[in-house]
């Protein structure tokens, strides 16, 4: 019975646990892309970013954890996912990249 309540007070710590690193983890990873569909490139301050491309979606990141997440579609405002720039400058390497 001890271990039964200790655990019932422990479970509420542990799920907030999983419920902040959750909403903390960023969604973008290089590592969810396969090498062939990444290469090493410069933006246009020649800052070092990792494009990758599969055809459908995209995503460029920056070694300062900025990164993009889009899909390549037919709509004018891009689905896009993005952290460490602006929502235009976010959709404007998805059109450059779909394009």
């Amino acid at each position: 019975m001890k271990i039964i309540k200790r655990l019932s007070h422990l479970l509420p710590v542990l799920t907030m646990g999983v419920i902040t690193t959750t909403i903390y983890s960023p969604p973008a990873n290089a590592e969810d892309w396969l090498v062939n569909e990444c290469e090493a490139d410069n933006d246009n301050g020649g800052n070092p970013v990792i494009v990758c491309n599969d055809g459908f979606s995209i995503a460029v990141f920056w070694n300062d954890g900025s990164y993009v997440n889009g899909w390549c579609n037919s709509r004018n405002d891009y689905d896009v996912d993005y952290r460490g720039l602006s929502r235009e400058n976010a959709q404007s390497w998805v059109r450059y990249i779909c394009n």
